[in-house]
């Protein structure tokens, strides 16, 4: 339940709304954690993936002599602000990743039996 409503919002556009209060709830759960943190993973890698194939299209390429200069600085441009986009995307996944394992691990020394 929670794990598809977490994916579309850890993956929607960045000019989504703050989470919808229902997955606020679910958030305070600990039960979820490790499937939150892998849904957050996995959202890390594609972002990854993208940003490197920007990164390739950004790099300089042999162009037809026909591309007007205007239409290529234009693609570089966009390209620009996707991987700028992606790598700030990247860095809030991380964070959210590196919480939700702290969180993890004090769950986890809540639960272990004193000794």
């Amino acid at each position: 339940m929670i794990d598809e409503q977490f994916r579309r919002w850890v993956t929607a556009p960045v000019s989504m709304p703050s989470a919808p209060q229902e997955l606020h709830t679910a958030l305070s759960e600990t039960d979820d954690l490790p499937e939150m943190i892998e849904i957050v993973r996995e959202a890390e890698r594609a972002c990854m993936r993208q940003l490197q194939e920007r990164n390739r299209q950004t790099r300089p390429a042999v162009q037809a002599p026909d591309t007007a200069r205007w239409t290529r600085t234009i693609q570089l441009l966009v390209t620009h602000r996707e991987v700028m986009e992606l790598d700030m995307r990247i860095k809030w996944l991380q964070d959210m990743r590196r919480s939700l394992e702290t969180q993890q691990q004090r769950s986890g020394l809540a639960c272990a039996p004193l000794r």
